[in-house]
């Protein structure tokens, strides 16, 4: 007669072998470094600005994260983000706090899958939450709602430690990890039901209990609720408001397709994201929905066994699937990182299938070498496009879970976050006559300057302008290679050329440190209107006119060339950048644009 086979619950007694952990260690590391590679977007640009104001003294924020001009959350994640600048002075201790949350969700996911199932549950869990989905997009754009899904996988262990421990286990920590999810992004609120239910038998054997969830809970949203009562609860208003113009039509219509984007949309934005490849080959699109139908037949293979939690982590999914699909349509990816850790739990499912400690062993450490390959290809896929200076994004994916988004350029100018922090310093060491210019000068405002803020001190550097002594046009070498133009300097994928002349602005505009969110500063320039460039001037042959948003896509640029009254279209185009070859006549340049003085106009040869 064959022994008996370890259960769940015998197996978590197991100690797991060194190599288990070696895996888990290294799953964390290579879920961390895609944050440092991220691109500081206006969202970072906004959090990351508000921190340093903090380190920097003076500031003191009432108000987190806006949403929808509508709701705000508390302030938390603000000063998270400045206490590791008050011990060193650097965006580089921001950067690396934000790349050690987000990667915590890995030993997380270790623990919480251990102490629920023994060690192989830990580690394909660990697996599993690091697989490159949607969470290759909240690495590459990092912003508070990066940080969800290790904030719910915290409330989760949280939460199955209290109940495991019984009725002598507080539940403030467990509030204040779930309120500190709801921080991260509302649509956390999710997975509050499931918490409850976990923690239902200490609520049953100690009702009191519960003022200690309740406190914790409250504890980080006092500051947007004082802020909120001094002012007639706006935010309850706006919220009536939303949901009373909502087309729950359209969005029941849309679900069966929106919902297949949220389970599996994220792994056809990964693939394309890994490969870099107009036609790339659809490795994780066929690999993750494996993986769910084996989780699938696996949750019912042991509910038929009378172990229906893996069935039931499945229909909690979809129903926390349908509560976040009726908030908003279309769907934005941050919308459901939230999810993800739900959906690895769900997928967790597929060790059904396997019988005895050996065999889910063996589909563990498959899941965990299926991980750390995708997360490496996602590693040398950034780094190759570090040094090209450009990145291509699929952009129908990143704006909607379907893939169905209106698609405009993917290539998109590309500094990772690490370089910021370099490129101010040097930038500050320069002096106050230089001017950068082009796609890098862009790119240090788009992250509000909070790199310059804290390395430059009260030496703030300007962009643009022909003012100064000193002139750098910062273009991406794949786009100066296209030109045929040889950069005099290099830094990581840009290169550096003195321009020939420098059109327009007059004068530079300064990197001041603004904590507050452009999406409001552009609803006021809207309502002022667009302000209009009209420029003619001589364009040597052998130069090229260069035409740079140092706005990016929120300055709203529209511009035309003219050669003897005969429209040109561009010779060469990047992200953010234009560029006509020129033939010795005169030029003229009209354009508009809400902030005229962003509109950075230079001659190259």
């Amino acid at each position: 007669m064959s022994p008996p086979q370890p259960t769940p619950a015998r197996t978590a007694t197991v100690d797991p072998p060194w190599p288990a952990r070696a895996a888990v260690a290294l799953l964390a590391l290579l879920a961390a470094l895609p944050v440092l590679y991220g691109v500081l977007v206006t969202d970072s640009g906004r959090d990351l600005s508000n921190a340093v104001a903090i380190a920097l003294g003076g500031h003191w924020p009432l108000l987190g994260p806006s949403f929808n001009v509508i709701w705000s959350l508390g302030p938390a994640w603000f000063y998270l983000l400045a206490l590791p600048m008050l011990v060193w002075p650097s965006l580089s201790a921001a950067l690396l706090l934000l790349a050690a949350l987000v990667a915590f969700k890995v030993p997380l996911a270790w623990w919480l899958g251990r102490r629920a199932a023994g060690w192989p549950a830990g580690l394909a869990l660990a697996a599993l939450v690091a697989v490159p989905g949607w969470s290759a997009l909240a690495a590459l754009t990092p912003t508070h709602a990066s940080v969800v899904e290790t904030a719910v996988l915290a409330a989760l262990l949280l939460a199955l430690r209290a109940r495991q421990v019984g009725p002598g286990a507080s539940l403030f920590p467990l509030g204040l990890v779930a309120s500190l999810a709801l921080h991260a992004h509302p649509t956390a609120i999710a997975s509050l039901p499931l918490l409850l239910v976990m923690v239902w038998p200490v609520l049953r054997q100690r009702p009191w209990a519960l003022l200690g969830l309740l406190l914790g809970g409250l504890l980080p949203v006092l500051p947007v609720l004082w802020y909120e009562v001094g002012r007639g609860l706006p935010q309850l208003s706006g919220t009536a408001d939303y949901f009373g113009r909502s087309d729950y039509g359209a969005r029941f219509a849309a679900m069966p397709r929106t919902a297949f984007g949220v389970l599996f949309g994220g792994e056809a934005f990964a693939d394309r994201l890994l490969q870099q490849d107009a036609a790339p080959w659809p490795l994780l699109q066929l690999a993750v929905p494996l993986l769910a139908l084996g989780a699938l037949l696996g949750a019912l293979r042991l509910a038929r066994e009378g172990q229906r939690l893996a069935l039931a982590l499945w229909l909690y999914l979809l129903a926390a699937l349908i509560f976040v699909l009726l908030l908003r349509h279309p769907m934005p990816p941050w919308m459901v990182h939230s999810l993800m850790p739900l959906k690895a739990c769900a997928l967790l499912g597929v060790l059904g299938l396997a019988r005895g400690l050996h065999a889910r062993s063996v589909l563990a450490a498959l899941l965990a070498v299926l991980a750390a390959s995708a997360l490496g290809w996602q590693l040398a896929a950034l780094e190759q496009a570090r040094r090209s200076g450009e990145l291509r994004v699929p952009v129908a994916w990143a704006v909607d879970v379907t893939g169905r988004a209106a698609r405009g350029d993917d290539l998109r100018s590309y500094l990772p976050a690490f370089e910021q922090p370099r490129l101010a310093r040097r930038l500050c060491r320069s002096g106050d006559d230089l001017r950068l210019h082009g796609d890098l000068a862009a790119l240090l405002s788009m992250a509000e300057a909070s790199a310059s803020a804290i390395h430059c001190g009260a030496n703030v550097p300007r962009i643009g302008g022909a003012d100064g002594g000193r002139h750098r046009v910062g273009l991406p070498l794949a786009l100066l290679a296209r030109m045929g133009l040889e950069p005099d300097q290099r830094f990581a994928g840009f290169g550096l050329i003195q321009p020939a002349a420098v059109l327009h602005p007059a004068e530079g505009v300064p990197l001041r440190l603004d904590p507050e969110y452009l999406p409001d500063r552009l609803n006021r320039l809207r309502a002022r209107g667009l302000q209009r460039i009209d420029l003619a001037f001589d364009c040597p042959r052998g130069e090229w006119l260069a035409v740079s948003d140092l706005g990016f896509s929120g300055n709203a640029l529209r511009v035309s060339v003219t050669e003897r009254e005969r429209p040109r279209a561009a010779d060469a185009q990047g992200w953010l950048t234009q560029a006509w070859r020129c033939a010795g006549e005169p030029i003229r340049l009209q354009g508009e644009a809400l902030r005229a003085e962003l509109v950075d106009v230079v001659r190259l040869r």
